[in-house]
């Protein structure tokens, strides 16, 4: 959508007629849905969250003030490339580094070390032609588990993070709902308590 606002807006200045790509409609994800097989992704899930029974807490002060305060941390640009360097070094992804890093914060505060949290993902199937060019509502918030009984070293739970992020794409698209019912946690107690939004969008 934002692509197609761009490119009527150029045209507008150019003061030419927009050349706007084809998009295949939603009702095409619709269909994907209903015909999908749920048998493998239901299996799935159980497998991802067997050793989870609880959500990982972030504990908080016990006595919060009243209003709300933001606090917003920028990343020094040296920092930031020699995280980029970092991911590409190893065939990784920055969101999987900052999920790396919430991870082993939750596992330092909540001294557990089964770790459950969630993140925000595109929800858009690999299989269905043209999907990326679809405008429509697809995004989905999936649990993240990391397993950190063995004290793996930064470079292996990143790894195994990247490969539960490729494992995690053509299920992506699991309702939340459903996901907690194949869990173990109990109806009523959320399945995580924070959760990771990485945005990045490729438009200048």
């Amino acid at each position: 959508l934002l692509d197609d606002v761009m490119r009527l807006y150029q045209a507008h200045l150019d003061g030419t007629t927009p050349d706007l790509p084809h998009r295949p409609p939603y009702r095409n994800y619709l269909t994907w849905l209903a015909n999908h097989d749920t048998t493998n992704t239901e299996t799935y899930w159980r497998h991802t969250l067997t050793n989870i029974t609880e959500p990982t807490p972030l504990p908080t002060t016990t006595n919060p003030q009243p209003g709300h305060t933001e606090t917003r941390r920028e990343l020094p640009t040296n920092l930031t490339t020699q995280l980029t360097q970092l991911a590409r070094q190893h065939h990784l992804t920055l969101s999987t580094i900052i999920r790396g890093a919430w991870a082993i914060l939750l596992h330092h505060y909540s001294n557990h070390n089964h770790i459950l949290f969630g993140a925000t993902v595109s929800g858009r199937p690999p299989d269905l032609p043209g999907v990326e060019n679809i405008i429509g509502l697809f995004i989905n918030t999936i649990p993240i588990t990391a397993d950190l009984t063995t004290n793996p070293t930064i470079l292996e739970l990143l790894t195994t993070l990247q490969t539960q992020h490729i494992n995690h794409t053509p299920h992506q698209h699991t309702p939340l709902t459903d996901i907690h019912t194949y869990s173990n946690i109990p109806t009523g107690t959320p399945l995580f308590n924070t959760i990771i939004v990485y945005e990045n969008y490729p438009a200048g």
